[in-house]
């Protein structure tokens, strides 16, 4: 650029512009130290040696608030900075500004990116090729999808890099192994904070977990049960309660002290923690070094108090993406059902499963039902009125088959814990609405309810549940 320009006066500005980004100047390429001096004596010996030596370059004087003089300070060269640091700088952010575009424009090509560059898969090509403007810097020998090797020499501009053909890069490409680093052609990676929205099933943090298998992770959960089944998938999995050492309360930041906080953080099942609660998280999340992901479905009944922060999240994100797979309902019937009633009303939701689902009379279900069928339950009044019926039914139909038991404690905070099982001799780790099965002799003895000034017991009949449980 700077030999194209004609008028000498253009060539001076510009080298004064290039001396300017690599500190260039009356000391090309030097290094400056400055250092206070309260002895005048110093002063008149630092200032002669640094003169006689050509490293002086200047002095101001220092003051007091009260006006007295402190001393000196001088300013001197103090060895070199390496040149065109400033130029080099500003190339490499251009290139990787330049790199960055191409990713964002082609995603799903890039099958490894380098410092400066990208490569991609063969079969890209041709949608690639059209956003060329410099299809001539190929040779007739060099071809789209061949390694080359670079020989490192000086050489003057030219339309193509000097390079050599490497015919036989296939027999070595084994040796190259796959990287273990999350693909760039997944949207989730190439954001800080991620919100994957949909039903049950659909694999959002499954992908999420799999995304980042490779790195230092852990998925923040709302109860204990899906955090322990998380664990026992090898997964670091916590109560976001637990994490954050939160009670219910005020909290404040000051609670977390000094606690480690890992490079991802997957946060599931979002939507049943309320607007308000999660605003105050993710505030103070998002100013550490750390990439979140949400994962969560709207069409969950919504948090027990606040309102759902759906809405919310898809504008406070960085990238949003509604997960429209079903990875649990393997009949195709089932899965459009469940498509229908998705985020309608419950009037609606209603209606369509009535029209859907065909009725059974109920004493119908007295004669086929069987303990191992799962029963959901409109209110708690229903459930327990129905469970005792089913069980006088299971004691004269299946008397030598086990009863389901439900780990209900009284006290919330015992999950996680070794439980002795009615009947047996080995203990258990259960949480809350856990099923264990028993046998039929032991079932009295261990749902006694507490009256009469007995201990409430930790167990319920477990046929039938509440559509919340």
């Amino acid at each position: 650029m700077l030999y194209s320009c004609k008028e000498k006066s253009a060539k001076d500005l510009g080298r004064k512009i290039i001396g300017k980004f690599t500190a260039g100047g009356r000391y090309d390429n030097a290094k400056y130290s400055s250092r206070l001096i309260t002895d005048n004596v110093e002063y008149d010996f630092i200032v002669k040696n640094l003169t006689e030596n050509n490293k002086f370059v200047g002095r101001r004087g220092v003051f007091l608030s009260n006006g007295k003089r402190l001393g000196t300070i001088v300013t001197y060269i103090d060895g070199e900075n390496a040149q065109w640091t400033h130029l080099r700088s500003s190339m490499l952010a251009y290139t990787t500004i330049n790199l960055l575009s191409m990713i964002n424009r082609f995603p799903e090509t890039a099958v490894r990116v380098a410092t400066d560059s990208m490569y991609i898969h063969k079969k890209y090509i041709e949608d690639v090729k059209p956003y060329l403007k410099m299809q001539s810097i190929f040779n007739d020998s060099e071809n789209w999808g061949t390694w080359r090797i670079k020989r490192e020499m000086l050489h003057d501009y030219c339309l193509s890099a000097d390079a050599e053909i490497l015919n036989d890069y296939v027999e070595y490409s084994s040796e190259f192994s796959p990287s273990s680093l999350p693909p760039v052609s997944d949207p989730v990676t190439r954001y800080k904070i991620v919100y994957l929205s949909g039903c049950g099933g659909s694999g959002k943090t499954t992908r999420a977990i799999e995304l980042y298998k490779n790195s230092n992770v852990i998925v923040l959960t709302p109860t204990h049960r899906l955090a322990r089944e998380l664990t026992q998938r090898g997964v670091k999995a916590y109560t976001y309660h637990s994490f954050f050492r939160y009670k219910g309360d005020l909290w404040t930041p000051e609670r977390m002290g000094d606690k480690f906080i890992p490079e991802i953080v997957i946060w599931d099942e979002i939507c049943t923690v309320s607007e308000e609660t999660l605003k105050l998280f993710l505030d103070w999340l998002s100013k550490k070094n750390t990439k979140i992901i949400l994962c969560g479905d709207p069409g969950q009944p919504p948090p027990f108090s606040g309102n759902s922060p759906h809405e919310w999240l898809k504008s406070y994100v960085d990238y949003h993406e509604e997960v429209t797979t079903d990875y649990r309902s393997l009949d195709e019937q089932l899965r459009e059902l469940k498509s229908k009633i998705r985020l309608q009303s419950n009037k609606t939701q209603c209606e369509i499963l009535r029209t859907s689902i065909a009725e059974t009379p109920l004493d119908e279900f007295w004669k086929s039902w069987n303990p191992s069928d799962v029963i959901i339950a409109s209110r708690k009044i229903v459930r327990d009125e129905l469970q005792n019926k089913l069980f006088k039914l299971h004691e004269k139909k299946f008397p030598t088959m086990k009863v389901p038991l439900c780990y209900r404690p009284s006290d919330t905070r015992r999950q996680n814990i070794l439980v002795d099982i009615p009947g047996e001799s080995q203990q258990q780790i259960l949480v809350l609405n856990d099923i264990v099965l028993v046998d039929i002799k032991y079932v009295k003895d261990a749902i006694h309810d507490g009256s009469h000034g007995a201990v409430k017991s930790h167990w319920m009949l477990g046929y039938a549940a509440t559509i919340h449980s």
